[in-house]
């Protein structure tokens, strides 16, 4: 290696995600002071109905806010959620990519960054600590850890400074966060809008918030049935790319074509599997481990041939009309409404989704 191309990777290094994101946290939604906090409140609230409703509870979830300085607020956020085992506290706040949504199926969150990008945030505008209090039960028994912590953005994982356990008296998360460089208001595009609108879709819930002037909002439950879980359901032919296609191949443990396909995606029956050999000359008894790019590209191209039946919708659930209107009713006390949920459909690519709108006139609708 000549001199010149020594210097030149010396300096060769690679960036946790924690890294990369702080130096580019605009990714994370992080842009602009008023979106900044509300962004917050987002992650922070949908992570506390996921886990909630996951756990067969209506959630209840209360959130105060106080301003300690100029664009310097402490913002604590509890819920009534199942709460948090004490060996998995850092793991959901300080690692980003780290999380229980990375399944084909519907879910608030998708990618690992919610909560941990808010631990980020706090840290970077502040440089204080995250304090958690969790409660949560094991083989039936209550158990609780206080936790304060940093995120250590070098490698990806959370810093203890102090932990202390207790008994709780329920099941449940408090965290108690610093922020700087932020704004709370009442524009469209801030936190207080966001919890009325947030409320309106999702009428089984409960939010208690208290504004930094002290003022005390009840957003009371309009429904009080747990939405029925979406199940996971598998990838449609119709959606899938080469590189998927090799992937299922490289770490399945299906011994040939036709059972790794069937297993691996939806609407694949036998007769599938045979129209799809006689479309591509490729022998479905071949071992997966043997598949080629070239093998991957042709079943996709052949994919893109055949007629499938669409993707089952049990991986979407909808709010419903009825559901709607009684949040928007609550929410918005309009003179008029109306609401509508559409039979589910699938978009080219064979992904599945379902439009629901509900319109309000009147009251407090022209907000």
């Amino acid at each position: 290696m000549s001199q010149q191309a020594q210097e030149l990777f010396e300096n060769f290094d690679q960036l946790t995600p924690s890294e990369f994101f702080r130096k580019n946290k605009q990714m994370l939604g992080f842009s602009g002071k008023i979106r900044s906090l509300t962004i917050v409140f987002h992650e922070l609230i949908t992570n506390s109905f996921d886990a909630a409703e996951e756990a067969g509870i209506l959630p209840e979830i209360r959130i105060d806010l106080k301003q300690l300085g100029k664009e310097h607020y402490l913002l604590r956020h509890s819920d009534n959620g199942p709460g948090i085992p004490e060996e998995f506290v850092t793991q959901v706040y300080c690692q980003m990519f780290a999380g229980s949504k990375f399944r084909n199926i519907q879910s608030r969150g998708q990618q690992g960054l919610g909560c941990s990008g808010c631990v980020l945030l706090s840290q970077m505008t502040t440089g204080e600590s995250t304090h958690v209090i969790s409660g949560w039960k094991e083989d039936g028994e209550l158990k609780g850890v206080k936790m304060e912590f940093k995120m250590d953005v070098k490698n990806n994982v959370g810093d203890i400074i102090k932990t202390e356990h207790f008994t709780p008296e329920s099941t449940g998360v408090c965290i108690q966060l610093h922020f700087k460089e932020v704004s709370y208001s009442l524009a469209e595009q801030g936190a207080f809008e966001y919890i009325r609108r947030t409320m309106i879709a999702n009428p089984h819930a409960k939010i208690t918030f208290r504004d930094p002037k002290g003022h005390k909002y009840i957003f009371k439950r309009a429904a009080e049935i747990v939405p029925v879980l979406p199940k996971e359901v598998l990838p449609h032919p119709k959606g899938v790319t080469a590189d998927d296609i090799t992937h299922i191949a490289k770490t399945t443990d299906k011994r040939n074509f036709k059972s790794m396909l069937t297993t691996n995606l939806s609407r694949m029956s036998s007769k599938k599997i045979k129209e799809l050999q006689e479309l591509t000359g490729i022998d479905m008894k071949k071992r997966p481990k043997s598949m080629t790019w070239a093998e991957a590209e042709a079943i996709v191209e052949a994919f893109g041939k055949m007629k499938f039946m669409a993707p089952p919708t049990s991986g979407l659930i909808p709010i419903g009309e009825e559901q709607i209107e009684k949040g928007m009713k609550l929410i918005l006390k309009p003179e008029f409404i109306t609401t509508i949920t559409r039979a589910p459909v699938t978009y080219k690519g064979g992904v599945a989704f379902i439009v629901e709108a509900g319109i309000a006139y009147g009251g407090d609708a022209g907000r």
